[in-house]
């Protein structure tokens, strides 16, 4: 088991929408709508289990809590596979 801290760096990149309407009597209305990023800088706490399953293999299980302390307040649970040297 362990404690985690660190810094982030995030990017949103929402992607923009195109809608294309038909008229039977006229030529077609097409609107675009036009994609946002985000980026911002975040601080991150976790805890997380370590567990070897296979001689130098085993399996990671985090979670993590992580905030720019003004506008994103979010977690996240982490799985992934280790391997040790």
């Amino acid at each position: 088991m362990y404690i985690s801290t660190g810094l982030g760096y995030i990017i949103e990149n929402i992607g923009g929408i195109t809608t294309k309407y038909s008229d039977l009597n006229g030529p077609d209305i097409t609107y675009s709508g036009v994609g946002q990023a985000k980026r911002y800088f975040v601080h991150t706490v976790g805890i997380g289990l370590q567990c070897s399953i296979i001689s130098n293999y085993g399996i990671d299980i985090r979670a993590l809590y992580f905030s720019d302390y003004s506008t994103h307040f979010q977690i996240a649970i982490v799985l992934g596979v280790i391997y040790s040297l």
